[in-house]
């Protein structure tokens, strides 16, 4: 950059607010932004992160109000180009980061993936959707239940198969069988495999093909870098008050950018929407702050009939975790709260998400 070369410094070595506070300290230097990049470097500064789509929705909806900011923003054109521009920039930024050799792997994660769902996270009210799991896969065949087991211990599931074999060959009362396999912890685990998968990705990298095998199926439901004009980014909360005034605005520009309707774009929601319509689920929460701007989505996925429990992985550190943090905003996406306290996961039986550790 040519002001790089004037000022002898190294403008990679200096991160956005760095480089912002050095150029504004220079005499004959005048640092000028927009009002979108402005409120991105003022919630750095004072938050360290910022929501660049929570700051786009809402100043989206001040460009119809004048009282607000001045009407800097007078019509939502120019705000949207400003988010094209940094979209474009993200999409280089994280295609740079995704082609470096990457080393780093949590194997704690992989196993997430495939581990059994546990009768003590699923809600009160979906304990007979559980139930009709069990007794699924107990008609299975043994090279389909061992596949299962195996693909999450990654060795001989032997030992198992032998124990599910002998408990089949026993002339149990069908009324008794659920009784008993609940009753032996083995046994529940070797039928509690998740017999479907889906990694609902809201990364445009390929960072879960780290972790992910054959059998299960990937949605990067925002698009992916192997095809920068499937990315979204923008927002998506139909359920704001304010959603339905920029409806009303009659003007396009106003939800160019609205997630829900960039998802008719591709098959991805719908395939989603398959996945989730075809039987009980479990919701893991791996790395997602479950915020405001994927809503509508995460509305969905929350309140249908058939998601049976929601997992969240919170992040702890120095003795401190966000678990309650991150509740507050899986709450958000809820409309109904009785549902939502049954069906989240109580903190006891959650735990911390993986994270490397630079001993090993």
């Amino acid at each position: 950059m040519a002001f790089g070369n004037n000022f002898g410094i190294d403008v990679w070595s200096y991160n956005g607010v760095g480089l912002k506070n050095f150029l504004s300290s220079k005499n004959g230097c005048e640092f000028k932004q927009s009002l979108f990049l402005e409120n991105i470097n003022n919630s750095i500064d004072l938050k360290g992160w910022v929501d660049i789509e929570e700051e786009y929705y809402n100043l989206l909806k001040s460009s119809f109000n004048p009282e607000i900011h001045n009407n800097y923003y007078k019509a939502p054109e120019k705000l949207n180009k400003e988010l094209s521009e940094l979209t474009h920039k993200l999409i280089k930024y994280l295609t740079y980061i995704q082609n470096k050799k990457r080393t780093l792997q949590i194997n704690e994660i992989e196993r997430l993936f495939y581990e059994s769902v546990s009768i003590k996270e699923i809600s009160v009210l979906k304990q007979n959707e559980f139930d009709e799991h069990i007794m699924h896969n107990l008609k299975l065949d043994r090279p389909t239940i061992a596949k299962l087991n195996k693909r999450y211990y990654g060795s001989s599931v032997e030992d198992q198969m032998q124990e599910l074999e002998e408990f089949k060959q026993q002339d149990y009362d069908n009324s008794i069988v659920l009784d008993k396999i609940k009753n032996d912890r083995h046994l529940l685990e070797s039928l509690s495999f998740p017999n479907k998968i889906l990694v609902l990705s809201f990364n445009y990298t390929n960072t879960e093909s780290l972790y992910v095998k054959e059998g299960v199926n990937v949605v990067h439901i925002h698009g992916d870098l192997t095809n920068p004009g499937s990315i979204i980014f923008g927002y998506g909360d139909e359920l704001d008050d304010d959603y339905k005034e920029l409806q009303k605005t009659n003007n396009n520009e106003y939800l160019k950018n609205i997630k829900s309707i960039r998802y008719l774009e591709s098959e991805r929601y719908r395939e989603v929407l398959e996945f989730i319509e075809s039987s009980p689920y479990q919701i893991y929460i791996l790395g997602h702050s479950c915020g405001t701007s994927d809503r509508t989505l995460l509305n969905t996925l929350f309140e249908h009939r058939n998601c049976i429990s929601i997992k969240p992985y919170y992040y702890q550190k120095d003795g401190h975790d966000n678990y309650l943090d991150l509740v507050e905003n899986i709450s958000r996406n809820f409309t109904d709260m009785k549902l939502m306290r049954d069906i989240v996961v109580n903190k006891t039986f959650c735990s911390p998400f993986p994270q490397y550790n630079k001993e090993n």
